[in-house]
C-alpha cells in the first residue's frame, strides 16, 4: 500500500512501479500456494474417508470390530493389504472402485509391513 502511494506521488520514479509490482506478485504467489495446500489437504481428507468407508464394510462383513481392522495404506490402491485379527487380506477393486474383493494372504515377513490404523 505504502509502495502503491508512493508510486502514484513519483510517477516519473520507475522503483516505486516495480516494487509494486513485485508486491502484488508476491502476494498472487501466497494466495497460489495456500490454495494448492489446501485442495491437497482436501484430497488427502477424502481419501482417508474412502479408506475409513472400506473398514467399516469389511469390518461388518467379517463381523470383526473396526479397532481390530489395520490397513498397510491410507489410501485405497490396488492390492492393499488388510489385517483382520490375526489373518490378512489383499483388496481387490474394480475400475471405478465402487466394489472390491479380497483374497485371503500369506505374509512371508510382517516385520516390513507398516500397518495403519
Amino acid at each position: 500500500m505504502v509502495t502503491g502511494f508512493l508510486y502514484f506521488k513519483n510517477r516519473k520514479d520507475n522503483k516505486y512501479r516495480d516494487l509494486a509490482v513485485i508486491f502484488v506478485l508476491s502476494i498472487a504467489l501466497f494466495f497460489g500456494i495456500n490454495y494448492n495446500n489446501y485442495e491437497k489437504q482436501i484430497d488427502i481428507n477424502n481419501q482417508t474417508n474412502q479408506t475409513l468407508t472400506l473398514m467399516r464394510s469389511i469390518s461388518k462383513e467379517k463381523k470383526i470390530s473396526e479397532k481390530k481392522l489395520y490397513s498397510n495404506s491410507s489410501s485405497l490402491t490396488e492390492g492393499m493389504l488388510i489385517k483382520a485379527g490375526k489373518d490378512y487380506y489383499r483388496v481387490s477393486f474394480d475400475n471405478n472402485v465402487n466394489s472390491y474383493t479380497l483374497n485371503r494372504a500369506s505374509i512371508v515377513d510382517s516385520s516390513q509391513i507398516n500397518l495403519v490404523k
